[in-house]
């Protein structure tokens, strides 16, 4: 297998059938938005609290995070 990838590799690759891959998760806005990314620092006692709530509910921290933001201030 190692020498057919380095023929290949050898022979050029044909742009035309490579496929486009997207990186990254997906995008939390609807329809193929964007989603923005906020860096925020806490305390360790804030940030052990957030790692434990979301460890004990089975959530990501950011997940956890976004819905309690959502539930102190909903759309309006």
């Amino acid at each position: 297998m190692e020498a057919e990838l380095a023929a290949e590799a050898e022979a050029g690759y044909d742009v035309d059938k490579l496929v486009p891959r997207r990186v990254g998760r997906p995008s939390l806005s609807r329809a193929g938005g964007t989603s923005h990314r906020l860096s925020v620092r806490v305390d360790d006692q804030t940030y052990q609290m957030i790692q434990k709530v979301a460890e004990l509910t089975n959530r990501r921290p950011s997940d956890l995070v976004r819905e309690v933001l959502q539930a102190a201030y909903p759309a309006r």
